[in-house]
């Protein structure tokens, strides 16, 4: 009975984290114009909406095993932080809808910068609850009720080896942040938006890949299909670091930037990299700024004579896009 009153009540904080997200996405989507950074919370709130989903298949997987208390506590103790951070965030812009001018007048003028707060708060929590189900994904959990069901049989010494696994499982999960500060450092994406990784969870190149094409799915407009394909750089301080110098060069407080690659003449460096319309050179040399008004993205193209991306795949021209 204990393990159906955890899973119960973490459904309905799933529930409840995902109707508070619907009706942030319904306040900004009704604040008028929608502006770049609006675009951009919607699309982490549907992100948000995918992995309460991937938490709420998690508890419905897990529930016949023993282990299911532990399960529905762990990933309902990350939906309760994600629904703190939406209840924090619906209050400040649910507030000036129906307020005084001077609030509305406040809320305008502060608007991007309230909401790239609120971004980085929500992959950070993401990111969080994500972890959590990925582990208990991993087939840990399979593997101890394996062990669970032939200590159950007879089957003698296999207690103790159990319940190492099992300790070395929940050390492992307890340690995912709960908001509490840790070494972190940031990759801005190619639209500028910060991406906030824990240095504890990032070890190797392998991983930064999977997360930065995580994030990246179905950003298309944000250069996501380049990611996907691999056709991209990490920079720091102008210098691309190679997938074997990354966890030699990693270290906290770092700021990388993603740098798109495109091979041989795909789009003319006249042409905006993202949405193809006509582009401006600045008088920085080398920069453009898109013409489109809905995209006005800006951009550095260098060529190289020789494949020296990352993810090379065979010798010719290449063409790093760097935004800013």
């Amino acid at each position: 009975m204990a393990s159906l009153a955890f899973a119960y009540g973490s459904f309905g904080d799933i529930l409840a984290t995902v109707q508070l997200a619907i009706k942030i996405a319904i306040v900004l989507h009704r604040s008028g114009a929608p502006s770049k950074e609006c675009t951009e919370t919607e699309k982490e709130l549907k992100l948000l909406g995918n992995d309460l989903h991937l938490a709420l298949l998690c508890l419905q997987q897990t529930s016949a095993s023993p282990l299911a208390p532990f399960v529905a506590k762990r990933i309902d103790e990350e939906v309760v932080q994600c629904h703190k951070l939406l209840a924090r965030f619906f209050g400040k812009i649910s507030a000036p809808q129906a307020s005084s001018l001077w609030k509305k007048i406040y809320w305008a003028a502060c608007e991007g910068k309230e909401l790239a707060a609120f971004r980085m708060k929500l992959l950070e929590r993401r990111t969080a609850l994500t972890l959590v189900v990925e582990l208990i994904n991993s087939g840990a959990l399979r593997a101890i009720q394996d062990r669970i069901d032939k200590v159950r049989v007879g089957v003698s010494g296999i207690a103790h080896q159990m319940l190492v696994q099992h300790e070395q499982l929940v050390a492992v999960i307890d340690h995912v942040p709960h908001g509490v500060a840790e070494a972190m450092f940031t990759v801005i994406s190619p639209t500028g938006i910060a991406i906030p990784i824990s240095v504890t969870y990032c070890g190797s190149y392998q991983v930064l890949d999977g997360l930065l094409k995580m994030y990246m799915r179905n950003r298309k407009e944000a250069g996501g299909d380049y990611v996907e394909r691999g056709d991209y750089n990490v920079v720091s301080q102008g210098v691309v670091i190679r997938p074997p110098q990354f966890t030699g060069t990693l270290k906290a407080g770092m700021r990388l930037e993603m740098s798109i690659l495109q091979r041989g003449h795909q789009v003319p460096a006249k042409n905006c990299p993202q949405c193809g319309s006509p582009s401006t050179p600045l008088p920085d040399i080398g920069w453009f700024t898109c013409q489109n008004s809905d995209c006005e993205s800006r951009y550095q193209v260098l060529e190289s004579k020789t494949s020296a991306g990352l993810h090379a795949h065979g010798s010719g021209s290449s063409r790093y896009v760097s935004f800013r």
